[in-house]
This record gives C-alpha cells, structure tokens and sequence, in this order.
C-alpha cells in the first residue's frame, strides 16, 4: 500500500495539485486536498491488490476553485496506467460529489478514485 500511496503522491504533484495522505500539514492556502484509502479486504487470484482512495478537496476561495480542482484531479487520473520498478499502477477516476463543510464560506468536493496494483515476479 505504501508505494501506491508513493505513486498518488508522486502524480498530484506533477500535475500541480497541493495534495498531503492523511491530514494536511503544510502551510494553510486554498484549495488543498486531503487523501484516505480503504483498502479492499482480499487479494485477488492474479495477485492484484485493490481499494478506493477519497480525496476531499477544501476551499475558502469558492465552491467553483474546488469543482476545478477536482475537474484536474480527474483529467491527470483518467484510467492511467504506469509501471514502476516491479509494479503495475492502474488508477481510475471514479466520480466527486459536493458536500456541505457546515461551516460558512468553507466548500468541500470528494473526488473518488479507484487503484489497483500487482506487484510483478
């Protein structure tokens, strides 16, 4: 999980999308997004490990930055595919949705994205 994790990271940043797993720690500027994972609980028979990553994108500047941003995310993994050492990287955009903070003047977007990874022999 870790070097899927890795990957993600590695392809926000291409793409220019301020992006931390877990929780944001870096200096406060909107939009930002925050990555978790949920793993699937088996692995399948050709060796393929799979999950969903949820990516909340938070923005004080309005609900429209946030859309862009997630509108970014999905252009940069639309069904990509890469190998990578021994690894095969396939993640696919799965859908976003807009979600009330609760909080006046702050706007949240989840983007869902579908990974899968095999490790190669």
């Amino acid at each position: 999980m870790e070097e899927m994790l890795a990957f993600i990271a590695d392809k926000m940043k291409a793409a220019g999308i301020p992006y931390e797993f877990g929780e944001w720690s870096s200096p406060l500027s909107y939009p930002y997004c925050v990555g978790s994972y949920r793993a699937d609980e088996h692995r399948y028979e050709d060796g393929c490990t799979a999950g969903v990553l949820t990516v909340d994108i938070w923005s004080r500047e309005s609900k429209l930055s946030a859309v862009r941003t997630a509108d970014r995310i999905a252009a940069a993994f639309e069904d990509l595919q890469e190998v990578r050492d021994d690894l095969l990287f396939f993640v696919h955009f799965t859908g976003s949705e807009t979600i009330p903070s609760g909080e006046m003047g702050l706007f949240r977007v989840e983007v869902s994205l579908s990974v899968s990874m095999w490790k190669g022999r």
